[in-house]
């Protein structure tokens, strides 16, 4: 039976490869239930599990011009969606460690410089766009967790996480620079 599923299989990616839109709901319908408690097993996170199903089929549908070449694809799409929970796993790890370096570094700092840091991660606060700065101020000043965040505002935790890493971004951004601007500013008076 499983030399038959394999045959199945092969000639699902054929039409697949080929643009045929049936036989990759006929994939999708397949193997969408096994990447899905795959991607909850790694994430233990149902909606980002779901996240990773539509990624690994929005990337299987993207290269289909090649699948109908794959020896096993079974295999083949269980790496693609093992692969994209590792990049979920790794980009929140980054989120998480740069979250921390960012706060640790505000409290290591001077009275007087703490008090001029948080006025200018305020002002950085105010520049971001609505959207960005809501979810931002939500989960750190508010303290709510990127899943409550993300069923108040009805968006996936992933969106949710894109939106905190390019606040954070955009927010040290801001104080390096205005930190660079300082340092030449004295420069200049100096020289």
């Amino acid at each position: 039976m499983a030399g038959r599923n394999a045959h199945i299989d092969r000639e699902l990616l054929e039409l697949v490869a080929s643009g045929d839109e049936p036989s990759f709901r006929v994939l999708y319908d397949h193997f969408s239930a096994g990447i899905y408690r795959t991607a909850c097993r790694y994430l233990r996170n149902a909606e980002l599990a779901e996240d990773v199903v539509q990624d690994t089929f929005l990337t299987l549908w993207a290269n289909r011009a090649k699948i109908g070449r794959i020896d096993s694809p079974e295999n083949y799409i269980f790496v693609l969606a093992r692969n994209q929970c590792f990049r979920l796993l790794k980009d929140r790890a980054v989120l998480i460690s740069s979250e921390e370096e960012f706060f640790i570094d505000l409290s290591e700092e001077p009275a007087g410089e703490e008090d001029e840091r948080f006025a200018q991660i305020s002002r950085a606060i105010d520049l971001l766009p609505p959207q960005q700065k809501k979810i931002f101020e939500m989960a750190k000043l508010k303290g709510l967790s990127h899943e409550r965040i993300s069923r108040e505002l009805n968006l996936s935790p992933s969106t949710v996480n894109n939106h905190i890493t390019a606040a954070f971004r955009s927010v040290r951004n801001y104080i390096s620079n205005r930190t660079s601007e300082v340092f030449i500013l004295v420069l200049a008076l100096f020289s």
